[in-house]
């Protein structure tokens, strides 16, 4: 499974979360092609209903680096993680090795809030890069 979500918490108030780039159909394409059976894509007012107004909030991992400079960014990150990992049930989650100030976040928060997901760091194949 996939899961596919542009997360409105994680977007600051001076990031433009409307020019974030959004292709669901090719990224459809892209899961089936390499084999994924299912793509979680919920809705915004599903994730966030009305009046929500419950958030998780990192640990000291989320001030340094992208931290000092998106405040906001890492409580968005853990709060969405936790509801997807709630609605998917997932064993295991995947995170690309660019993102290892995410991943630290995110493994902290599993570990806090007795989460039994497996967070797993794989290396970070970009767009055009052959896989080995």
């Amino acid at each position: 499974m996939v899961s596919i979500f542009i997360n409105p918490t994680q977007f600051g108030p001076n990031e433009d979360l409307s020019t974030y780039p959004r292709d669901f159909e090719r990224d459809g394409k892209l899961c089936r092609d390499a084999g994924v059976a299912i793509v979680f894509a919920p809705a915004v007012r599903e994730v966030y209903p009305l009046q929500f107004d419950t958030f998780v909030e990192p640990s000291e991992l989320a001030e340094p680096l992208c931290g000092a400079f998106r405040p906001e960014h890492f409580r968005g990150v853990a709060t969405v993680m936790c509801k997807l990992f709630n609605m998917a049930q997932p064993d295991a989650a995947f995170f690309g090795q660019k993102d290892f100030q995410q991943c630290a976040v995110v493994r902290r928060m599993t570990i806090d809030l007795n989460l039994p997901i497996e967070i797993v760091t794989v290396p970070t194949i970009r767009e055009g890069t052959v896989a080995q």
